[in-house]
C-alpha cells in the first residue's frame, strides 16, 4: 500500500502537477497519433515542453519583480491582512492530506478525459498546477466536513473532473470571441472572473469603445505601440510613485523592501525603475513561450481529436490569452489591482466588522495573471472601457470570494492565507456549506452542485457554444493585425494570420517586437 501511494505521489507531484511535462506528455501522444516520425514526436513534444517552462520562467520573473513593489504598497498604506496564495496554501495541506490529494488529482483527471470522450464537453484540462490546488481545496473541504478518506477522494475526483471540462465550455463563448476559433479553450480556475469580465465588457463598451490594441499616438510617441515598451515604462512609473510615497510615510526603513536593501535614496530610486524594466521582460518572456507552445500543442490535438477525444480542445493556463490584447492585459492588470483596494476598503470599514470577513490584502501577482486575462476578456467585447471594467469587476470578485472561502476551510482559516482565484471561491464556499451539513445529507447536496455545474455546462455547449452565439454581435471582430501584432520581422505573415479564422489551424500570434522566433518546427 506505501508503494502505491509513493507512487502516486510521485505522479502528481513530479509529472501531473508540474505543466511543462504535462503538456510535452500530451503533445507527444498526439503527434503519436498523427504517426509523425520518432523525431518530429521527442521534437515537438520537447518544444511544447520549453514553451512551458518559457512561461514559468516569465511568471518567475513577474513574482520577483512584483514582490517588492507589494511589500512597498503595504508599507505606503499601512494595510494588514491575508494574501491569498494559492502554492502557500497547498504546501500546508500537503503535510495532512498529501495522500488523499494525489489519489483525487489521479481520479479527477480520469473523470474529465470520460466526460471528454463521452459528452458533448470535448475540452482536455492542462494546467496541471492548477489541477493541484483545487484538488487540494476539494481536499480540505471534505474533509473539515468530516467524510473519510476514501469518500473525499471519490467524491473529490469526481467533482474535479467535472469542473474541468464544464468550466472551458462555459466561458468558451467568450474565449473563441478573442481567438476567432475553437482551437483552444480556457483552462484556469479564475473562470468565473473572465466570464464576468466579458458580460461587463459588453454592457459597458458599445460599438464606440475602440480596442486596447487601436492606439493613436503622435509620431513622437509611436514607440508606445510596442507592448513590451508601454509596459515596461507605466510599470517603471508605478514603482516610482509607490517608492516615493513609501519612502516619505517609512523613511528609510523603506530600503527593505528590496531584497539585501537599498544603499541610499538613490539606490532606492534605481533598482525602483529596475524592477518595473524587469516587469517588461518578463511579460515578454511569457508572450514567446505563449507563441512557441502554441505552434506545438493545437496541431498536436487534432490527433487527440482523431484518436482518443474527437473534436478535443486543449484548455490552457491563463496566459495563453495575453498575445491576443497584450495592451489589455496591463489595463485589466492596473484595473484589478484598484478593485482590489476598494473591495479591501469595504471589507475595512463593514464586512469584517459587521460579519468577521478578514481582510483580504491584493496580491500583485493574482491580480496580474487573473486581472490581465480578465482585461483581454472584457476588451474583446467592450474595448477599452470593457477591458478596465471587466479587470475591476475581477479586482473585486478576487477580494470578496477568498474572505468568505475561509469561513468553510476549518482550521486552514487560521494558516493566514486562502485560495486566490475565483472558481476556487464561489465552488469552495457551495461546496463547504453542503458538506457541513454531514452524513447522507451532505453527500446528497455536494453532488446535486456537481450534476447542476455539469448540466449547465452541457446545456451551454449544446445552445451557445454549438451554435456559435458571438457575446458581442455588435462589435467587429478583432483586426488581427493589432490584436497579437504583425510586426514586419515576423515569421507570421499574412496569410498565415488569417488562418485563425479556421478552427483546424493554429492561432498564429505575432511575438513582442524584439523577441526572437522560436526554432523552426521539425
Amino acid at each position: 500500500m506505501d508503494l502505491l501511494i509513493t507512487a502516486a505521489q510521485f505522479l502528481v507531484n513530479e509529472i501531473l502537477s508540474v505543466p511543462a511535462f504535462l503538456i510535452g506528455i500530451i503533445t507527444g501522444v498526439g503527434l503519436v497519433a498523427l504517426r509523425r516520425s520518432a523525431g518530429q514526436v521527442i521534437g515537438g513534444a520537447l518544444k511544447a515542453t520549453l514553451g512551458f517552462l518559457l512561461i514559468g520562467a516569465g511568471a518567475t520573473l513577474v513574482v520577483a519583480s512584483l514582490d517588492p513593489l507589494g511589500v512597498m504598497i503595504q508599507d505606503a498604506t499601512g494595510a494588514h491582512g491575508v494574501v491569498p496564495t494559492n502554492e502557500a496554501i497547498v504546501g500546508i495541506a500537503q503535510e495532512l492530506h498529501g495522500a488523499q490529494v494525489a489519489w483525487l488529482m489521479i481520479l479527477g483527471f480520469a473523470v474529465s478525459l470520460v466526460l471528454a470522450r463521452f459528452t458533448p464537453l470535448r475540452y482536455v484540462f492542462l494546467t496541471g498546477h492548477h489541477i493541484l490546488f483545487m484538488a487540494t481545496l476539494l481536499t480540505i473541504v471534505l474533509a473539515t466536513g468530516g467524510y473519510s478518506g476514501a469518500v473525499t477522494v471519490i467524491v473529490g475526483g469526481a467533482l474535479l473532473g467535472i469542473l474541468m471540462v464544464s468550466l472551458p465550455a462555459l466561458a468558451h463563448p467568450w474565449t473563441r470571441r478573442i481567438t476567432g476559433d475553437d482551437s483552444i479553450a480556457i483552462g484556469h480556475f479564475g473562470t468565473a472572473g473572465y466570464v464576468a469580465a466579458g458580460a461587463v465588457g459588453r454592457l459597458v463598451g458599445g460599438r464606440s469603445s475602440r480596442s486596447t490594441e487601436e492606439l493613436k499616438l503622435p509620431e513622437s510617441l509611436r514607440f508606445l505601440r510596442d507592448s513590451m515598451v508601454a509596459t515596461a515604462l507605466s510599470m517603471v512609473l508605478m514603482y516610482v510613485v509607490v517608492a516615493a510615497i513609501s519612502v516619505a510615510r517609512e523613511g528609510e526603513s523603506a530600503y527593505e523592501a528590496f531584497d539585501g536593501g537599498a544603499e541610499n535614496l538613490g539606490n532606492f530610486l534605481m533598482q525602483a525603475v529596475t524592477q518595473g524594466l524587469q516587469f517588461g521582460i518578463a511579460v515578454a518572456v511569457i508572450l514567446f513561450g505563449v507563441r512557441t507552445i502554441l505552434g506545438e500543442i493545437v496541431p498536436a490535438f487534432q490527433g487527440i481529436a482523431a484518436k482518443l477525444v474527437p473534436g478535443a480542445i486543449p484548455a490552457l493556463d491563463a496566459p495563453i490569452v495575453f498575445p491576443y490584447a497584450q495592451n489589455a492585459v496591463l489595463v485589466g492588470f492596473l484595473s484589478s489591482f484598484t478593485g482590489g483596494l476598494l473591495g479591501l476598503a469595504v471589507l475595512s470599514l463593514w464586512l469584517n466588522p459587521a460579519f468577521g470577513l478578514a481582510l483580504i490584502l491584493p496580491g500583485l501577482v493574482p491580480h496580474f495573471f487573473t486581472g490581465g486575462a480578465a482585461g483581454v476578456y472584457g476588451n474583446a467585447t467592450g474595448g477599452r472601457r470593457g477591458a478596465a471594467a471587466g479587470g475591476f469587476v475581477n479586482g473585486l470578485l478576487i477580494t470578496f470570494l477568498p474572505a468568505g472561502l475561509l469561513l468553510v476551510l476549518g482550521d486552514f482559516g487560521e494558516a493566514n492565507t486562502t485560495f486566490g482565484d475565483t472558481d476556487f471561491g464561489w465552488f469552495g464556499i457551495l461546496i463547504g456549506f453542503g458538506a457541513s451539513i454531514g452524513s447522507v445529507g451532505g453527500l446528497v447536496v455536494v453532488s446535486a452542485l456537481g450534476l447542476l455545474v455539469l448540466g449547465s455546462a452541457i446545456l451551454v455547449q449544446k445552445k451557445v457554444v454549438d451554435v456559435g452565439w458571438d457575446p458581442s454581435p455588435h462589435r467587429s471582430r478583432p483586426d488581427p493585425a493589432l490584436d497579437g501584432g504583425t510586426d514586419p520581422s515576423s515569421d507570421v505573415d499574412t496569410a498565415e494570420t488569417d488562418s485563425r479564422a479556421s478552427a483546424a489551424a493554429p492561432p498564429k500570434i505575432a511575438p513582442p517586437r524584439g523577441a526572437p522566433a522560436p526554432p523552426p518546427r521539425p
